[in-house]
């Protein structure tokens, strides 16, 4: 069996696990399940997946969701020509007139094959050969939910499984939508698959493992008449997304770059160069949403006006913390500065010195140890007042 991490019992006589897992956004057979969703519910013994499309079934479309649930199975469809009827077809990637194969993630050998359309939905054990070799397992009507019972999957103990999901029609062409948040290489042409064969460099496990986000750095710099915004982050989990907002007034923020990230691709930098930035006063923030919905927000960082005289800019958000801060900086020139935090008594707690860059910076501040109460963080510069903001300790 497969090393999966167990589902945590929630309320005992009810559902012990709930997981929902989103669409690839793409919309090649009209966003049916590039902007669906996939909801998963263990209940005692049985599965429950409830779907929301996005777009009403094609009527020759097929979502198919291939479990890797047991040991053995295989690693791609390369071998599989059940061409019998339209699921059929669908699951094996050939339709007899045209192929499309799929080849699983690393480490992902694929057991079942569910077939879930506009005439419910079937479930196939995963078996190499020609027509009528897939082993038919059950079908349902429901086009909406399926309960699929955990020994149809060839499960015997906790409910632990990973799957994947890809959007054909039932002659084997294949969209680019897939309940699976990288594809992966395909060869995708005029915004589908088509027969070409796809890879999937990533698959979707339940029960899903929330993913912590903890922002370490977030800056933002001038370059002619762009903006380079960079980040860092640590997670763990399985995916996180990044929404880069703007705003021209520091309250109305619409967004100018999203990005969905595994944990893997968490320990790297991000980097993203807003080309129509221009030169007028500008402020970005960062959404950060978990895998499991949690919503935070960076602080603002503000980017001065090209050309304006000397101007600085301190920001922490939120502003009532639990734990250690990250202080968002902007300014228009290099230059040093002192920050102090100083209790509401005026006693100086801590302080540390800072190189100002030209443009917007974070600077984190070690505040998990203060008692809670309230505080004000001071900006100087060598010979004045810049700037003070307060902040609640929890």
């Amino acid at each position: 069996m497969k090393k999966l991490l167990l589902a945590a019992v929630l309320l005992a006589g009810q559902a012990y696990g709930q997981s929902t897992y989103s669409g690839n956004t793409k919309t090649g057979f009209g966003g049916t399940i590039g902007n669906g969703s996939l909801t998963v519910t263990e209940s005692v013994n049985d599965i429950v997946f409830t779907l929301t499309t996005g777009a009403p079934f094609g009527a020759n479309d097929n979502l198919v969701i291939y479990f890797d649930s047991k040991a053995g199975g295989v690693s791609n469809t390369t071998t599989i020509n059940d061409a019998s009827d339209g699921g059929r077809a669908s699951v094996s990637g050939n339709s007899g007139s045209g192929t499309s194969d799929v080849t699983f993630p690393s480490g992902f050998t694929a057991d079942y094959g569910l077939a879930w359309g506009s005439f419910g939905s079937a479930l196939f054990e995963l078996t190499p050969g020609g027509n009528g070799s897939l082993t038919f397992v059950s079908f349902n009507s429901n086009t909406a939910s399926r309960t699929i019972p955990k020994a149809e999957l060839g499960i015997t103990g906790p409910i632990t499984f990973r799957f994947v999901g890809t959007y054909v029609s039932n002659t084997a062409y294949r969209s680019n939508e897939a309940l699976v948040q990288n594809l992966g290489d395909g060869g995708e042409t005029g915004g589908n698959f088509g027969f070409n064969p796809i890879t999937f460099s990533a698959s979707n496990e339940f029960p899903l493992v929330p993913l912590n986000v903890t922002l370490k750095q977030f800056g933002a710099r001038r370059q002619g008449q762009s903006a380079e915004l960079n980040w860092k982050v640590s997670c763990t989990g399985a995916y996180a997304t990044f929404e880069l907002q703007r705003s021209t007034d520091g309250k109305n923020f619409s967004n100018v770059y999203t990005e969905k990230a595994t944990a893997a691709r968490c320990n790297e930098p991000f980097t993203f160069a807003d080309a129509s930035a221009g030169a007028g006063k500008l402020f970005y923030r960062l959404k950060l949403t978990s895998d499991a919905g949690k919503v935070t927000y960076s602080s603002v960082a503000m980017l001065l006006p090209t050309g304006a005289v000397q101007g600085f800019n301190m920001s922490l958000v939120p502003n009532v913390v639990s734990g250690n801060a990250l202080l968002q900086l902007s300014s228009n020139q290099k230059g040093n500065a002192l920050i102090r935090v100083v209790a509401a008594g005026g006693q100086l707690l801590q302080s540390q010195r800072v190189n100002l860059v030209a443009g917007s910076q974070s600077v984190a501040l070690q505040t998990a140890t203060l008692p809670a109460g309230m505080y004000t963080i001071v900006l100087s510069d060598e010979s004045s007042l810049l700037q003070q903001i307060r902040f609640v300790k929890q």
